[in-house]
């Protein structure tokens, strides 16, 4: 799921949704963080999924889902940046 590159464009998804597969994909991955998706067994035509898709991407793209959190899990580094590894600024040297 990682390797995802999620389309948080609504207007483009509108637009150029592609295929079922795409959309489910897509779906899949904002199922991580919004508990408010429909699961796939309740969509069953391509014109709900996509619905439910431009919800997902309008709630990720307001604020009203957070990401950042799984983002960090994912990163491999539990959110530390450089300096908290090191203890020094990067960019001073």
């Amino acid at each position: 799921m990682g390797a995802l590159k999620p389309n948080l464009d609504p207007d483009q998804l509108a637009k150029s949704p592609g295929t079922v597969k795409d959309i489910d994909l897509q779906l899949e991955w904002h199922r991580q963080f919004d508990p408010h998706i429909p699961k796939k067994s309740v969509l069953k035509r391509k014109a709900e999924k996509l619905d439910a898709l431009i919800v997902a991407v309008n709630h990720l793209n307001n604020g009203e889902v957070k990401i950042a959190e799984a983002e960090e899990e994912m990163s491999g580094n539990g959110g530390e940046t450089d300096e908290d590894v090191d203890g020094e600024d990067p960019g001073l040297e």
